[in-house]
């Protein structure tokens, strides 16, 4: 039965979309206010940038610090620390034979730390993000997944997360009030 009494599977999926990207976009937010509250100079840094930057259209083009942290956040804390796929047809994946409806399951939060993808893969560095940072594995970086099944939203997310939490450190100075989680 569909979710809203009439309304069919569109109106279910529209649902489920805005219940999967408040939830993903506000744990992305924490954690990044946390990070700032551990790393007090990258806080000073995105009160900086927040303070200097137009208001309008080219407001996220003037955030590059803030986005550099945001991803370096979902890197470390992935929104979705595992991503779940269903085999749609028979298939052979490192050697692995799967049939139709196996469930694959992608470790993010493990990916994002492996130590054959990143440098230091536990330490918190948004220069990994930086113009001309070295290269790296174009799979190696996933919080929205990817491929057709990544987020049709991811854009919007990474922009109002970035927002967010520029609007927050302006307004508040964060700081760890207990011990790391």
């Amino acid at each position: 039965p569909a979710l809203i009494r009439g309304a069919g599977p569109l109106a279910d999926n529209i649902h489920g979309f805005m219940m999967a990207s408040f939830e993903t976009t506000a744990l992305a937010a924490a954690w990044m206010l946390y990070l700032l509250a551990l790393y007090p100079d990258w806080q000073a840094a995105v009160r900086a940038e927040a303070e200097a930057a137009p208001d309008g259209d080219d407001r996220l083009d003037a955030l590059p610090i803030t986005r550099r942290i945001a991803k370096e956040a979902m890197r470390l804390y992935p929104p979705a620390p595992i991503l779940a796929r269903a085999c749609l047809k028979p298939t052979t994946l490192l050697g692995h034979d799967l049939k139709p409806g196996q469930v694959v399951i992608v470790a993010t939060y493990s990916m994002h730390r492996h130590e054959a993808l990143w440098a230091a893969p536990d330490r918190f560095d948004p220069d990994r993000f930086a113009p001309g940072a070295p290269p790296r594995h174009r799979a190696s970086y996933i919080p929205f997944s990817a491929g057709p099944r990544m987020c049709v939203a991811a854009g919007f997310a990474e922009a109002e997360i970035m927002v967010l939490v520029s609007e927050l450190v302006l307004a508040f100075d964060v700081a760890p009030t207990g011990p790391e989680p």
